[in-house]
């Protein structure tokens, strides 16, 4: 009977101030303040969820398979239970949606328990303003953007609340560069999750604005998961960013999904999808930029190569570098992998060292570069450099969490098998046994 007594107060406390319409936010507070509740558990009372409909909600959400007894560990960790992840939790944000974060699913037991780099990465989700007066009015500014736009979205989800959304989104793509998709993924799906929560009561003037940063969202959460070798997520949060672009009819971005998809599918190695992803990019209404068309030309270029077509390289690499003539470094990289699949690594090594080179080139796509250089350097017949350069590779993987980069320098190990005998190629492969 208390149990349910308790159940019957709480949602006598939600409801009434649900009717005051008081933020989920804040009834979370108070579920935890007046019923002690952990702050994972606090949220699912505060939607008056039990937790077979935060199973279903996580599911819908994030394209995972997970049971109640999940839900119940996660919710009791750290005192007993199963410690979730960031990513965990990132999926319990976009569950919840209303404008959760993941700085609100964890408590000073919590933090007790995770690495310094955790709580450096929970504690910084939201832009940290420099000290000064200004900023610190502009960031109350924020908190009542958003507080308003989540409590009444038909009045305040304006252009305002989606400039706070964007301007979280640019920090995620910082995060992204600079520590890796898994630091990123937070914010990246926290503000899905807000925009989902006021979409269907934004009000036309904003309508496709919201939808276009939506699809950008989305499209980014894909590439964060690709980067984590998590394939299926990637192809889900794909279709999503698909799906807002065709609802606010943003071509271009339709377009540069496809170009994605066939980049990802590149990833996988299956050629049949990497040329049919490019050829529909290309073959569209899709009001593709300079850039993306030249990246579609040579993503055609290696889907006909890797299906064995007569391909000529010199021609793709012309027309694309006459596409984007202000865009020569992007496409060098890309240019790299159609050498390699043509069967001439050495002009791949040339062009990756180029691209090494460049001053502005973030730590994540360092490691991948130089990942790429390994299997082209392997394929050279230079096994000591290859194996040399995968090392570096693998040490930036370990510390961005680039699952991509961590598979292409096992590809590289692979191809360095016939000198296993080379010290540098035996300390590569302890290194890739022994790492994380």
């Amino acid at each position: 009977m208390m149990a349910r007594s308790g159940k019957a107060e709480r949602e006598q406390v939600r409801r009434r101030l649900q009717a005051e319409r008081v933020p989920v936010a804040q009834i979370a507070v108070e579920m935890e303040r007046r019923f002690a509740a952990r702050p994972r558990t606090a949220w699912r009372y505060a939607l008056g969820w039990d937790q077979w409909k935060t199973v279903q909600a996580y599911r819908i959400a994030n394209a995972a398979a997970i049971d109640e007894t999940r839900i119940s560990k996660w919710e009791s960790w750290p005192h007993g239970g199963t410690r979730p992840s960031l990513e965990n939790l990132a999926g319990l944000v976009l569950a919840f949606g209303h404008g959760c974060t993941v700085a609100e699913l964890v408590d000073d037991d919590d933090l007790e328990h995770l690495s310094p780099a955790e709580r450096r990465l929970v504690g910084t989700l939201q832009p940290t303003p420099e000290p000064t007066a200004s900023m610190a009015d502009m960031s109350l500014e924020w908190a009542d953007r958003v507080r308003l736009g989540f409590s009444d979205p038909r009045r305040f989800a304006d252009a305002g609340l989606i400039d706070v959304f964007r301007l979280q989104l640019e920090t995620a793509k910082a995060v992204d560069g600079r520590s890796g998709a898994a630091a990123a993924l937070p914010t990246t799906l926290g503000v899905v999750a807000g925009l989902r929560s006021v979409l269907p009561d934004v009000p036309g003037r904003t309508q496709g604005t919201a939808f276009t940063l939506a699809a950008e969202a989305a499209e980014l959460a894909g590439w964060l998961f690709r980067d984590l070798a998590e394939g299926a997520k990637a192809a889900y949060w794909y279709d999503q960013a698909m799906e807002y672009a065709q609802l606010c009819e943003d071509a271009g971005m339709q377009g540069y999904v496809l170009m994605r998809k066939s980049q990802m599918a590149y990833d996988a190695g299956d050629g049949h999808r990497v040329l049919g992803f490019a050829r529909a990019a290309l073959g569209g209404p899709w009001q593709l930029t300079a850039l993306g068309q030249a990246e579609a030309i040579l993503q055609r270029a290696k889907g006909q190569l890797m299906t064995d077509q007569h391909v000529d390289v010199e021609n793709a690499i012309g027309r694309a570098r006459e596409m984007a003539p202000d865009h020569q470094a992007v496409l060098h990289v890309r240019e790299a992998t159609c050498w390699i699949e043509a069967g001439q690594p050495e002009r791949a090594v040339e062009l990756y060292d180029s691209a090494l080179s460049a001053p502005s080139l973030s730590t994540r796509d360092s490691g991948f570069f130089r990942a790429r250089r390994s299997v082209a350097l392997a394929r050279a017949g230079l096994p000591n450099d290859a194996a040399t350069t995968a090392l570096e590779a693998l040490d930036i993987a370990v510390h961005t969490g680039s699952g991509r980069t961590r598979r292409v320098v096992n590809d590289a190990a692979t191809g360095l098998l016939r000198w296993r005998s080379s010290p540098a190629v035996e300390q590569l492969s302890h290194a890739l046994s022994s790492s994380p």
